[in-house]
Protein backbone atom coordinates (compact mmCIF):
# COMPACT_ATOMS: atom_id res chain seq x y z
CA UNK A 1 0.00 0.00 0.00
CA UNK A 2 1.39 3.14 -0.69
CA UNK A 3 0.33 6.39 1.09
CA UNK A 4 0.50 10.32 -0.23
CA UNK A 5 0.88 13.03 1.96
CA UNK A 6 -1.86 15.86 1.80
CA UNK A 7 -0.97 18.20 -0.99
CA UNK A 8 -2.45 21.06 0.74
CA UNK A 9 -0.47 19.97 3.73
CA UNK A 10 2.69 20.14 1.60
CA UNK A 11 1.65 23.25 -0.10
CA UNK A 12 1.28 24.65 3.29
CA UNK A 13 4.34 23.52 4.88
CA UNK A 14 6.53 25.05 1.76
CA UNK A 15 4.52 28.37 1.70
CA UNK A 16 5.44 28.51 5.46
CA UNK A 17 9.47 27.88 4.54
CA UNK A 18 9.45 30.20 1.82
CA UNK A 19 7.63 33.13 3.88
CA UNK A 20 10.53 32.69 7.09
CA UNK A 21 13.27 32.46 4.15
CA UNK A 22 12.43 35.78 2.96
CA UNK A 23 11.74 37.17 6.31
CA UNK A 24 15.69 35.89 7.71
CA UNK A 25 16.91 36.68 3.91
CA UNK A 26 15.32 40.40 3.23
CA UNK A 27 14.72 41.53 6.71
CA UNK A 28 10.69 41.10 5.45
CA UNK A 29 8.17 41.88 7.80
CA UNK A 30 4.55 39.80 7.64
CA UNK A 31 1.31 40.13 8.75
CA UNK A 32 -0.68 36.52 8.53
CA UNK A 33 -3.58 36.14 9.57
CA UNK A 34 -4.50 32.42 10.24
CA UNK A 35 -6.45 30.42 12.14
CA UNK A 36 -3.43 27.92 12.19
CA UNK A 37 -1.88 29.14 15.09
CA UNK A 38 0.19 25.96 15.37
CA UNK A 39 2.44 27.43 12.10
CA UNK A 40 3.57 29.94 14.46
CA UNK A 41 7.53 29.96 15.87
CA UNK A 42 8.85 30.91 19.09
CA UNK A 43 10.20 34.44 18.23
CA UNK A 44 6.71 35.31 16.33
CA UNK A 45 4.39 37.99 17.55
CA UNK A 46 1.27 36.71 17.95
CA UNK A 47 -1.75 38.93 18.60
CA UNK A 48 -4.99 36.82 19.38
CA UNK A 49 -8.18 38.79 18.63
CA UNK A 50 -11.45 37.70 19.83
CA UNK A 51 -14.75 39.70 18.85
CA UNK A 52 -12.63 42.21 17.74
CA UNK A 53 -10.92 43.09 21.14
CA UNK A 54 -6.85 42.11 21.45
CA UNK A 55 -6.70 39.44 24.22
CA UNK A 56 -2.72 39.21 24.37
CA UNK A 57 -0.01 40.70 22.36
CA UNK A 58 3.10 39.61 22.24
CA UNK A 59 6.11 37.09 21.72
CA UNK A 60 4.91 33.22 21.58
CA UNK A 61 6.41 31.83 24.00
CA UNK A 62 5.32 34.92 26.00
CA UNK A 63 1.71 34.87 24.99
CA UNK A 64 1.61 30.61 25.98
CA UNK A 65 3.71 31.50 29.43
CA UNK A 66 1.03 34.15 30.03
CA UNK A 67 -1.68 31.83 29.44
CA UNK A 68 -0.44 29.49 31.91
CA UNK A 69 -1.25 26.76 28.57
CA UNK A 70 1.63 24.20 27.53
CA UNK A 71 1.12 25.16 24.10
CA UNK A 72 0.10 28.39 21.72
CA UNK A 73 -3.42 26.41 20.60
CA UNK A 74 -4.22 26.03 24.36
CA UNK A 75 -3.09 29.57 24.76
CA UNK A 76 -5.59 30.68 22.64
CA UNK A 77 -8.46 28.16 23.48
CA UNK A 78 -7.89 29.49 27.33
CA UNK A 79 -7.70 33.11 26.19
CA UNK A 80 -10.95 32.73 24.34
CA UNK A 81 -12.75 30.85 26.76
CA UNK A 82 -12.04 33.31 29.34
CA UNK A 83 -13.12 36.41 26.72
CA UNK A 84 -16.54 33.93 26.01
CA UNK A 85 -17.19 34.07 30.06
Amino acid sequence: MVIFPNPEHLYQHYLLEHVHHLCATQGLGVLWATHLIDETEGDSRIIVLHQGKILADGARDTVVAQSGAADIKGAFDMLTRKAAA
